[in-house]
């Protein structure tokens, strides 16, 4: 769809709804326990590493069995409800927390949360994408996606800095203040702008579901780019679940867990706001392998730093993390048609999470025989393998099969990853 010039009225609507989005990122994007969850379910709950971990197993899978089920109500019902939804969620999972030092309210509370995410999954940027498209501006959206990653990234950091602070001040202070920040989503959720959807009327959920699925397996381009999708996500969340561990490891105080926290989302915001000047620098064709080696560095850095300087490598996921939307999703919204946009991006959470839970559930288990570092090896030995041989298949792979109509309007030749 090419870039159409737009009137004063609808300039002035484009822009108010590109304001709420960054709005509603940036809120959703303010959490005070996630960089101090670990030391929290120490200390509250008096449960070691391995239980987290399978308590984080468990909030995976759950997240796993919903993603792709929130997908299609969002993408049939409504991608504006969906990210409201997702808003109450969090909240009700903080109150369940706070509710009891309990691991039956720990689960409820992680439940809650997984399906606080499968809600948001997908369906934020569709919705993103959808906007500009009714405006005739979809070549925008890896600048405003990476300037509402950047946002997020900010609000993330800096709740992250005050993370370790407010929870020596007062143990259950992170799920207080994220609670209320969980409000403010709820309230920035209300002011979104939904473009028209007359397609999904009469479409019914299981049509949608088949429809997604076929779409997948119609194309090896959309199944390419979920694997790039999945191991991008896996190797972020081995630094991330790995990190307080490894931190504690160093000796690194817990009040300074959350700056690391926030120089690794400021980073993030960095690398986000410049999304599409790095993609335009290497081309989408050497992206996929800049994206990668990003990824693998950090756990690569954290098998073998054992000193307190360490506590620097965990910065270095900002920049894998800053790409992964702005540059991945783009390339799927492109080719993947616009009914069934959060469907698939599910799908691609749905295989990343799945994969997260077993390697979540091996980690619980090698942790138990193995040191941190040994684990740590590796992991990054696997995902080196995996990503060496996921870059070797495009060369290799059949041409992609020819887009939806839809979407095919959409398209104006973006040089193909293949």
């Amino acid at each position: 769809m090419a870039r159409r010039a737009l009137s004063k009225y609808e300039s002035t609507r484009l822009r108010s709804a590109v304001g709420a989005y960054l709005a509603y990122q940036t809120f959703s994007s303010v959490n005070f326990f996630w960089p101090i969850f670990v030391v929290f379910y120490q200390r509250y709950g008096r449960i070691d590493l391995s239980t987290i971990l399978f308590l984080q197993a468990f909030y995976t899978v759950a997240r796993v069995i919903l993603d792709v089920p929130l997908g299609l109500v969002a993408d049939r019902f409504g991608r504006r409800p969906a990210l409201a939804a997702s808003a109450g969620m969090l909240l009700l999972g903080c109150a369940a927390i706070l509710s009891s030092p309990t691991l039956v309210a720990f689960y409820v509370g992680e439940l809650c949360f997984a399906v606080s995410v499968a809600a948001k999954s997908g369906a934020d940027s569709a919705l993103l994408y959808d906007t500009l498209s009714e405006f005739g501006q979809a070549e925008d959206y890896p600048i405003v996606e990476g300037r509402a990653q950047s946002l997020a990234a900010v609000a993330s950091a800096l709740s992250a800095l005050l993370s370790g602070f407010a929870l020596e001040w007062w143990l259950p202070l992170p799920y207080v203040l994220t609670l209320g920040a969980s409000a403010a989503t709820l309230a920035a959720a209300s002011m979104l702008e939904e473009a028209p959807r007359q397609d999904a009327e009469g479409v019914g959920l299981r049509s949608l579901a088949r429809g997604a699925v076929r779409e997948v397996l119609s194309s090896s381009q959309i199944v390419w780019l979920i694997g790039l999708y999945v191991l991008l996500v896996v190797l972020s969340h081995v630094v991330f679940y790995l990190q307080q561990p490894y931190l504690q490891s160093l000796g690194i105080p817990v009040a300074v867990f959350g700056a690391v926290v926030c120089a690794a989302k400021l980073t993030h915001a960095a690398v986000s706001g410049s999304a599409q000047s790095i993609e335009r620098r290497l081309s989408p064709a050497r992206m996929p392998a800049f994206m990668l080696g990003a990824a693998l560095v950090p756990v690569f850095l954290m098998s073998l730093v054992p000193w307190s300087v360490g506590a620097i490598v965990p910065v270095l996921r900002g920049v894998g993390d800053g790409l992964l939307m702005p540059v991945v999703n783009f390339y799927l919204h492109r080719i993947v048609a616009p009914l069934r946009r959060a469907t698939v991006l599910s799908l691609a959470s749905l295989f990343a999470r799945a994969t997260q839970a077993a390697v979540l559930a091996g980690f619980a288990l090698l942790l138990a025989h193995l040191s941190l570092g040994a684990v740590l090896s590796l992991a990054w030995v696997i995902g080196a393998l995996l990503a060496a041989a996921l870059l070797w298949l495009p060369d290799r792979a059949h041409r992609p099969a020819a887009a939806p109509p839809e979407v095919r309007l959409e398209r104006e030749g973006r040089e193909s990853l293949r």
